[in-house]
């Protein structure tokens, strides 16, 4: 039997509520994945970890690198269940958002290479606010203007040498935005995601520029 479509729009939210207050299908997010090489444990403000070569952040580096933001699989279950159209305009957004932060510290190099450090960012989780358009042909009849639930994002940034490409510094950290009651981001397919992302861009740059 066809579910009663009034509901829709309630289990969506719900869906991520329920998630977002249990944790990832995965392993815990907001934990660094790789190798860490070596790197000491700091702290930055901002990120719930934070790691360095010999404790201490990159120095002497006037220019930056900004990569095309990734994503890392297998951390978040939601996330791998989503299309890469569905997530693209996000990925563009922090890469906009780091540009632009690392603009007012460094100058912006349009490649790496020596004296140039690289900040690649990846995705490690991604909630919506409002279900992508695979959620949504997951289930006929959605009303997306009605449906809308709590986002979540975790992210991953590694700092290497351009001119080497050893990795110097690595941050990371998951964030869920606000309750649904008090949430101004509910219309805006990926608002949370998109305010964290606001929130990362600034802290990295004022980071990695003391």
């Amino acid at each position: 039997m066809a579910r009663n479509a009034s509901l829709r729009p309630i289990l969506f939210g719900a869906a991520l509520a329920l998630i977002s207050c249990c944790g990832s299908a995965y392993a815990a997010v907001g934990s660094y994945v790789g190798n860490l090489g070596g790197l000491a444990p700091i702290s930055a403000q901002g990120f719930e970890g934070a790691y360095a070569k010999d404790g201490t952040l990159p120095r002497g580096f006037s220019s930056v690198f900004v990569a095309p933001v990734s994503v890392i699989s297998g951390q978040d279950k939601w996330l791998d269940d989503l299309a890469p159209s569905d997530y693209r305009p996000v990925q563009d957004y922090l890469q906009r958002r780091l540009t632009d932060a690392l603009s007012k510290k460094f100058s912006i190099a349009d490649k790496p290479g020596p004296g140039v450090l690289i900040v690649a960012a990846s995705f490690t989780e991604l909630r919506p606010n409002k279900p992508t358009m695979t959620e949504l042909g997951k289930n006929p009849g959605e009303d997306y203007a009605r449906s809308f639930g709590i986002g979540r994002g975790g992210v991953q940034i590694d700092i290497r040498d351009g001119g080497s490409g050893a990795l110097l510094a690595a941050f990371v950290d998951h964030e869920q935005g606000d309750p649904i009651n008090v949430n101004t981001n509910l219309r805006i397919q990926w608002g949370d995601v998109e305010q964290f992302s606001r929130d990362w861009a600034s802290e990295l740059a004022e980071a990695l520029a003391h």
